[in-house]
């Protein structure tokens, strides 16, 4: 029986942590950054970012930033428009690499 709950607990818990394709939820003060939240929202639960960096013209913004999670992992999350569209956690990368091909936070 305790087999039986582990299999079912093992397979269910990457489908929750994770259920959004592509889309790496970063926990800060014991809530989930999720798709859609506002850029003060994931300030205001995570603090400042190691890295932030604002992409600007008349017709969108994209904000880039670079949280620490452990010792060697960073989240990435991109912004468009004040809204949260992407999320990546990597292990064993420095801030501002990812954003010089911002693509690759949604191409997995």
């Amino acid at each position: 029986m305790r087999t039986l709950y582990f299999l079912l607990f093992s397979f269910c818990l990457p489908s929750i942590a994770f259920s959004e394709y592509g889309f790496d939820k970063l926990r800060c003060q014991g809530k989930l950054i999720e798709r859609g939240m506002s850029l003060y929202e994931v300030k205001k639960l995570c603090g400042e970012p190691l890295f932030e960096k604002e992409d600007k013209n008349d017709y969108r913004t994209f904000v880039y930033m670079t949280y620490k999670n452990g010792p060697s992992s960073h989240y990435y999350l991109l912004f468009r428009n004040d809204s949260l569209e992407a999320s990546r956690a990597e292990m064993n990368q420095h801030g501002e690499y990812i954003w010089q091909n911002p693509n690759t936070i949604r191409n997995r």
